[in-house]
This record gives C-alpha cells, sequence and structure tokens, in this order.
C-alpha cells in the first residue's frame, strides 16, 4: 500500500490529523493517452515543492496534520472490487473524522464515494459530462462515471463544472434528467464569486460537499498533462476563487485524470497539489480548525 512519496513531505507522526491523503492508481480504461496511474506519485513530488501556506486563507497546511495512507493498489481485475476496496478506506478515513483526498487515477474512482457521501452536493469540475452508458466496451469507462453515478445519486445531487465537450445523446440525458451543468463562459459572464453564492445556497439543502476535480477542466493551456484535453475550459484563478467563495462545508474531495509523462514542464501536476492545498486550507479555515 505504501507509496515511496509523501504528500506534502508534511509529518507524518502526529495524534491527530485533519484529512488523509489516499493515492488510488485505477487506469483500467484509457480512451486517448494512457498514464493516469503515474498521478498520485506526481501530485506528491510537486506538493513537496510548492509552499504550503495559503495566503488567501492566512492558513499552512503544514499546521492542520496530513497523513498520506499511499497507494492502495490495483489488483484486481473486476473495477467493481477495487471500488469497493477503495470505499473501505474512505469508510475508515470518515470514522476517525478526517477529509478523505483521493488522488486518481482515472476518475472512475469517484463512484467509490457514493456509499459515504450519498447525502453530499457533489460539485465536479469536467471538461466531459462522462454520462455516456458504455464506452469502448466498458459500462465502468472513466466516459461513464456519472451515468453510474445517476443509478445510485439523484440527479438533484450533482452539479457539473466547466462541462464543454458532449456528444449529441450525453446533451439529451442531461437535459431529460434535469442535470445542472455550469459551462466555462458562465464562469467569464456570471462570474465565480456569483456562482460559488448560489452554489453555497443550493448546498444548504445537503449535509456536505464532496469536491470532485477532473484536470482536463481547466483549459489545457493550465493543464496540459491531462488525458483528454478539451481548450477552452476555466482558468485556476476562477476556480480557486470559486472554491475561497463556498461556505458550505466540504467534506472529500479527489483529484483525477492527469497523465505526467504528457507534461514535461510539470505545471499540471502543481497544479494539481495547489488546488488540493487550497481545498484543505479553505475548510480548516471555515471550520475554524487552523492546526492540530
Amino acid at each position: 500500500m505504501q507509496s515511496q512519496h509523501m504528500f506534502g513531505a508534511l509529518d507524518q507522526w502526529r495524534e491527530s490529523y485533519f484529512a488523509t491523503v489516499i493515492g488510488a492508481p485505477l487506469e483500467k480504461n484509457p480512451s486517448y493517452r494512457p498514464g493516469a496511474s503515474q498521478a498520485p506519485n506526481a501530485i506528491r513530488r510537486a506538493s513537496q515543492n510548492i509552499e504550503t501556506y495559503s495566503m488567501r486563507e492566512k492558513v499552512d497546511l503544514q499546521d492542520l496534520g496530513v497523513q498520506d495512507v499511499g497507494n492502495i493498489l490495483v489488483e484486481e481485475s473486476d473495477i467493481s472490487e477495487y471500488i469497493t476496496k477503495l470505499e473501505r478506506v474512505i469508510r475508515d478515513t470518515q470514522n476517525q473524522n478526517r477529509i478523505p483526498v483521493l488522488l486518481g487515477g482515472e476518475h472512475t474512482i469517484t463512484l467509490s464515494t457514493l456509499g459515504t457521501f450519498s447525502d453530499s452536493l457533489f460539485v465536479v469540475l469536467d471538461a466531459h459530462a462522462d454520462l455516456r452508458d458504455e464506452w469502448m466496451g466498458s459500462k465502468y469507462s472513466h466516459a461513464c462515471v456519472f451515468r453510474r453515478f445517476l443509478e445510485e445519486i439523484p440527479s438533484n445531487h450533482l452539479i457539473q463544472l466547466g462541462v464543454r465537450a458532449v456528444s449529441k445523446s450525453e446533451a439529451e440525458f442531461a437535459k431529460k434528467e434535469h442535470i445542472r451543468q455550469i459551462g466555462p463562459y458562465e464562469f467569464s459572464e456570471v462570474g465565480p464569486k456569483e456562482i460559488a453564492k448560489d452554489l453555497t445556497d443550493y448546498a444548504s439543502s445537503f449535509n456536505s460537499i464532496y469536491v470532485s476535480v477532473d484536470m482536463d477542466g481547466f483549459d489545457p493551456a493550465f493543464a496540459p498533462g491531462v488525458g483528454t484535453p478539451e481548450a477552452n475550459g476555466i482558468t485556476p484563478r476562477e476556480f480557486l476563487e470559486f472554491v475561497h467563495r463556498l461556505e458550505a462545508p466540504i467534506r472529500g474531495f479527489d483529484i483525477v485524470e492527469m497523465v505526467p509523462a504528457i507534461d514535461v514542464s510539470g505545471i499540471s501536476a502543481i497544479l494539481a497539489a495547489r488546488v488540493a492545498f487550497e481545498l484543505l486550507t479553505h475548510e480548516a479555515k471555515r471550520n475554524n480548525q487552523t492546526g492540530v
């Protein structure tokens, strides 16, 4: 289970922790550019070489207590078995009153959270709707994640941000199921502050927010190292402004679909690590928990 890399090079010997980092290097059905299984360790390496202090939140990740339990290895041929294994680790993390942080891997790993976050609002950053019923012979492809999601969780639990690449059938399905999608143009026209305010009000009907970040949700100028890039995405500044304006509790998140081998500059991993840092420090500040 253990990885040779630790998230943020943070102290791993504490009495209590704010969050647990879980590597989930699942890669069974890449549809374009493979290599997402290498992302968890790439994000860890990047996290060791950027500052842990959030200037926006005035919180240092070093003070929070973040434990890295390494990678949950993919030994099963059946994806559903791996999802079940991940769910057990997530449940253990929640039982310890910690925030689970999943580093993927394919977006399919988000399905491991449905049993433990069934009463949460899922806020998903993704260029794609991932609403196909089947893709390349698999119902558990990363292109089918939220079709499988909707078989267990009502559509009003799902908000999709940054969507700009869908098939006609997906667009028709999203309309039929009343799935709320907020495209990049809305981030530009309405602004992340107003979008966050609206979603904070909407999230008041739920127990918490779970955030899922597919790195291709960002414009590829900022995150070129992804499996399925799509032009005209939102910027990191827009997304992080949105995150910092959310007032509802964020009780877990994942970061998925990064392909480090494609991005020789490493900026995609650096962005992924910064997103994780800011989500954690924002929730700590919102919860008045700035050190343990």
